[in-house]
């Protein structure tokens, strides 16, 4: 029997009787070439043929959707080696007997071609698995950061996005290749290493091109199709009763609700049904232990500790609480086997190499060898026959060489290429990080090929994991550890798993006399196609499902325990839940200890092989996190397979992988048109769902109370809209720039909108003016003349104003005529880019709204999530966060939007440049139907509007044309400056020339801020810095100390702001020199300007129509 589960897979076999099984049919017949003494072997220009691409590429698409389904719901992978050889041998036979027919076939179908399309196949799907599609890639999307709040923060998320996903496997698929291409020899003749699936899948095309075994395979094939079509159409008939979640066949509670409630249930799915067929029982039935374990025992336990152990008010999906301890136990217990394993297996290669080694020298001082596999044989002729079928393998082996410096520069130019590019993906990681990966891979390579293949264990996940741990501590959490070290394991992995592969292909194509160029530009031209489908059928799940959901169909379980891996790298474990870590080390030491029991029971206990029956530790820990519904699917197929042999032993062994086959590619392929119908809103008629007697009364006496006929169209329509407008926002969401078709957008302001010129012709309630005047105003300015009336009354609104003219005031006056402070519940939810802008409008909300006694809160990163969690179980009227805190609050349930009427979203164009849309779509998916939405910004650019379009409801616009935005109010100047060094010079001198009491000066890096930051301290400037990798509570005594004590908003007094480097994106030169001169006071903006920079200084001058001249002498007198 092969391998149970796929290379690379997080779950590997421990069925060592199966491995021995595969190795024995490698020496139940030593005459294979014999039969095929008569048939040329081709040249291997021949063995890659046309059809045989087409049909690859036809398969990877099938193969490549069963691996990305199965990723995305357990993680558990079969061995597909079986049904890619099988379904390619179909394919190319019926194609071929078919043209033979017509009298045009040139070249019959070999062994060969068969293996080259096996290969190809099996390398695309392959990385199906190693890209992390549903691991580490999906652990960096704010879907899975937005579960828990450690990390939670925009340089620990990436958006995911189908174009540079792409490119990062075209950047880092191929390295691992040529990293011990030149060791093939070694490997596959000096140390005979059997690579077990290799050599069963060989044996297996071996069989197919005999008479016997062709006639064999075209039963299989057709039973293969039998239960490809019985899988399909069952999927298809589950659908119709899944009109919601928790609707279905994949809901039946089969043994009783309380049950179901812990994730104990048969959930009809063919797939985990078909690969519990493939995986040995012992796979099957520790994950029922661990299920048992888990969510029989300890989780009932722990939620018996809930407000002891952690806080009662947590949501389930908190990494705080519950979920917690399912994440990190599991994880846990996954690094255990994975250290044992990977400690074990170098031992094993060194021990191995050191027998080799000590062979050798006893070969060369001794007569001629005997041939062990001849003895053991016994008889003669069977010596011959060996040596004939050796004789034949090694010449085609050694046939076709692929020269040594190839694999050398291959590997050199391409880890060069990956070096540059992967920082560019994610800046997060540097090049020096990539080279040290690259540096150390190959050794971690050649120990992954050997163990595996003296095992069939591939070990790539468990060094994917470690890396992340390395890579993502040596990072640290406030420069994006996070994303590094997820980053680090998919270069790590990609270059271990692949090395692993090849030789594995280069044992097949030995043994089926297939040359090593084949199985090498084979295994380039599946990884290319790998490269571009991954991401791809990954993209169409994405669009179509919410992955990452624990509750929904594709939980996606790596994704967050990839995730949770990285956050203990830059985090440690003090951010546990209460015991957590004395159960996860618990966990980790009884996963070695196991691990360490089974191979001294393997070794010293041959009687009745005890060491069988004891579960695999890496099994156990799936269901930790995922519940036991596909360990009970998977122990069916178990069942079914162990009474087939009991019936007909032969014909199970003959036609199981076929039946099992089919089931996975039956159910899985219906994922493709149930992807489509979901992306275009079409929705299953039924909903089959189970209720206990009482839940069903009280459901049968509200459906009887339903006596207003009137309410269901109302209902009706608001959701109707509700679809619509989030539909629309994903779609938006889902743009860029200027490729969203043709439709022309308006860029002028509403017409009917007058301008109001006091604050008392607004009609704001007389406490509200109280405070209005007593904050200081006395007139509006131009955005709140225009922009307050229309949202006072209830319209939706696009406001667009220069920095510094009282946007945020604006929004506090709207905010607090609106809300209703008899009704402690939030009514208004304000998102801003970042942690100050949110604190500074909630703190001019109290302060405008001192007299109407309003209740608001900022929810922003870096303060305590206890605290947040205490104000709003406290009750207020206003939240005021950055999107990151303010999903993960409404995820947790603390903050909840039912009373909500009103969003404003503010500095949208900021938000959307930080990469927060997908969390502003997290967001708006929660809020009531019948919403009123206000986006504020300075600067509009056209993925804004267009966005706005499509979910706003006839939005009044005010808006200024870029030709119209003046800047009014705030003189700029530039100083001309030769080089970088003399900036820090000139800085000086205008600080000896100017009186300057406050300013803000402004780089372009972090670096550059501490470097400029000590300097001036050392000249005796006092002089403080702030960026993003501060923690929050520095950056509050920063700003505090910045505008003064007893100061409501002494920042509205800066006068100058200074760009030190000029802006790397023209849309932040508003938001810069907006600093100064606000509400119509005067304000002064200097550029330093090098030689390089004059081209950006034009381009911002044409942007926003405007002339910044060279600072006069007398610039003293403008501040």
């Amino acid at each position: 029997m092969e391998r149970s589960l796929s290379k690379g897979s997080d779950n590997q076999s421990d069925d060592l009787d199966a491995k021995k099984g595969t190795a024995g049919k490698t020496k139940k017949k030593l005459n294979v070439e014999e039969a095929f003494k008569a048939t040329a072997v081709p040249p291997w220009t021949k063995q890659i043929t046309v059809r045989s691409m087409v049909t690859s590429f036809i398969l990877s698409i099938v193969f490549n959707f069963i691996v990305c389904k199965l990723n995305l719901t357990t993680g558990v992978i079969p061995s597909l080696n079986v049904a890619a050889g099988l379904l390619g041998f179909a394919v190319v036979k019926g194609y071929t007997a078919m043209i033979d027919k017509c009298g045009f076939l040139k070249q019959p179908f070999t062994r060969q071609e068969n293996t080259v399309i096996q290969t190809c196949v099996v390398a695309s799907s392959g990385i199906a698995f190693s890209s992390g599609t549903a691991s580490y890639l999906l652990g960096m999307s704010a879907k899975i950061a937005a579960q828990g709040d450690l990390g939670n923060t925009p340089i620990n998320i990436k958006k995911l996005d189908v174009g540079w996903m792409i490119g990062f496997l075209f950047a880092v698929s191929f390295v691992g290749l040529f990293s011990i291409m030149p060791l093939r020899k070694m490997m596959i003749l000096k140390y005979k290493l059997t690579y077990p699936s290799g050599t069963a899948t060989a044996y297996l095309i071996n069989s197919f091109h005999t008479p016997k075994g062709a006639k064999l395979a075209k039963k299989q094939v057709a039973v293969l199709f039998k239960s490809f079509c019985f899988s399909f159409a069952f999927a298809f008939f589950q659908w119709f009763f899944a009109a919601a979640d928790g609707c279905g066949f994949s809901s039946f509670p089969t043994f009783g609700l309380k049950a179901f409630a812990n994730k104990f249930y048969f959930d009809f799915s063919a797939t985990y049904v078909g690969v519990g067929m493939i995986c040995p029982i012992m796979v099957n039935v520790s994950l029922l232990v661990g299920a048992i374990i888990s969510w029989g025992i300890m989780w009932p336990l722990i939620e018996t500790k809930k407000g002891i152990w952690y806080s009662a008010n947590l949501s389930a999906s908190s990494l705080h609480g519950i979920q917690g301890y399912r994440v990190f136990i599991a994880i846990a217990m996954m690094l255990g086997d994975g250290l044992f394993h990977v400690v074990y297996m170098l031992f094993m290669t060194t021990k191995s190499l050191a027998t080799q080694r000590s062979e050798k020298k006893l070969e060369s001082s001794s007569s001629p060898p005997v041939n062990l596999d001849s003895v053991e044989a016994g008889g003669s002729s069977e010596v011959v026959s060996a040596n004939y079928d050796e004789q034949r393998r090694i010449e085609y082996f050694l046939k076709d060489q692929i020269p040594s410096w190839v694999a050398f520069s291959g590997y050199i130019v391409l880890a060069a290429i990956s070096i540059s590019v992967v920082p560019l993906i994610f800046p997060q990681l540097k090049w020096y990080h990539v080279l040290v990966a690259y540096l150390i891979a190959p050794v971690l390579a050649f120990c992954n090929a050997y163990g595996c293949g003296l095992t069939d264990w591939s070990l790539a996940s468990n060094y994917g994991k470690f890396a992340i741990i390395i890579f993502s501590a040596w990072v640290g959490l406030d420069h994006g550890g996070v994303i590094a070290g997820l980053a680090s394991c998919g270069v790590m992995m990609s270059i271990v798993a692949t090395a692993s592969d090849l030789m594995q292909d280069f044992k097949t194509g030995y043994l089926t006399l297939s040359s090593p160029r084949s199985m090498f530009f084979s295994q380039v031209f599946g990884t290319a196609m790998g490269c571009v489908m991954s991401p791809l059928v990954f993209w169409v799940f994405y669009k179509a499902y919410p992955l990452g959901d624990p509750d929904g169909p594709y939980p996606a379980p790596y994704g967050l325990m990839y995730r949770g891996i990285a956050l203990l790298g830059v985090e440690g474990v003090g951010s546990l839940p209460k015991n957590c870590v004395v159960l996860a080390v618990s966990f980790f030491a009884a996963a070695v200890a196991i691990n360490i029991i089974i191979e001294l029971l393997q070794r010293y206990e041959t009687k009745y092989r005890i060491y069988r029956f004891i579960p695999s530790p890496m099994c156990m820990a799936i269901p930790f996190y995922l519940g036991s519904y596909f360990a009970i699917d998977m122990c069916v197929g178990s069942l079914i397979l162990v009474l087939w042999r009991r019936k007909n032993r032969q014909k199970a062994d003959d036609f199981g992988p076929a039946v099992a086959s089919g089931l996975i590619c039956g159910d899985s392929l219906w994922g493709v048109p149930a992807a489509i119908l979901a992306i275009a809103s079409v929705k299953a008629p039924i909903c089959m769902k189970f209720l206990s007697a009482s839940a069903n009364n009280k459901v049968d006496s509200l459906l009887g109370s339903q006596t207003n006929p009137k309410t269901t169209p109302q209902t009706s329509l608001l959701d109707s809209r509700r679809r619509r407008n989030i539909r629309a926002m994903t779609e938006a969401s889902a743009r860029r720039g200027g490729g969203m078709g043709d439709e022309k957008l308006e860029f002028v302001t509403s017409d009917g909108i007058e301008p109001i010129m006091t604050f008392d012709q607004m009609g704001l309630r007389d406490d509200l003016l109280r405070g209005v005047y007593n904050y200081g105003f006395e007139k509006p300015s131009a955005i709140q003349q225009r922009a307050v009336r229309p949202i006072i009354e209830g319209r939706d609104v696009i406001a667009q104003a220069q920095s510094g003219t009282g946007k945020t005031s604006m929004i506090a006056l709207t905010v607090c005529q609106l809300v209703d402070t008899s009704s402690r519940e939030v009514q208004a939810l304000i998102l801003s880019p970042t942690r100050e802008l949110a604190a500074q409008t909630e703190k001019v909300i109290l302060a405008i709204g001192n007299f109407i006694n309003i209740q608001a809160h900022s929810c922003i990163g870096g303060k305590s999530v206890g605290e947040d969690i205490r104000k709003l179980e406290y009750g207020v009227h206003v939240v005021s966060g950055t999107p990151g805190r303010v999903c993960d609050m409404i995820k947790r349930r603390t903050l909840r939007t039912r009373a909500i009427k009103l969003l404003v979203l503010d500095e949208s164009d900021e938000m959307l440049s930080r990469g927060f849309k997908d969390q502003i779509y997290d967001v708006y998916r929660y809020l009531p139907p019948e919403l009123q939405v206000c986006l504020i910004s300075a600067t509009l650019p056209h993925e804004i509007l267009e966005m706005t379009n499509k979910f706003m409801t006839e939005p009044v616009r005010i808006l200024v044309k870029r030709d119209e935005l003046t800047l009014e109010g705030i003189k700029q100047f530039f100083v001309a400056v030769e080089r970088e060094e003399w900036k820090f010079d000139t800085l000086c001198d205008l600080y000896d020339t100017l009186t300057i009491t406050q300013a803000v000066i402004f780089c372009n890096t972090k670096r550059k801020v501490d470097w400029l930051t000590e300097k001036m301290r050392s000249n005796n400037f006092t002089v403080s810095a702030m960026h993003g990798d501060m923690p929050q509570k520095e950056r509050d005594a920063i700003m505090a100390e910045f505008r003064g004590v007893g100061s409501q908003d002494q920042i509205n007094l800066v006068s100058l702001v200074i760009n030190y480097d000029l802006p790397n994106n023209r849309e932040l030169y508003i938001h810069r020199i907006g600093r100064s001169g606000r509400f119509g006071r005067k304000g002064v903006a200097i550029n330093f300007v090098k030689s390089d920079d004059i081209k950006i200084l034009r381009d911002i001058e044409q942007y926003y129509s405007t002339q910044i001249d060279e600072m006069p002498m007398n610039v003293a007198d403008l501040i």
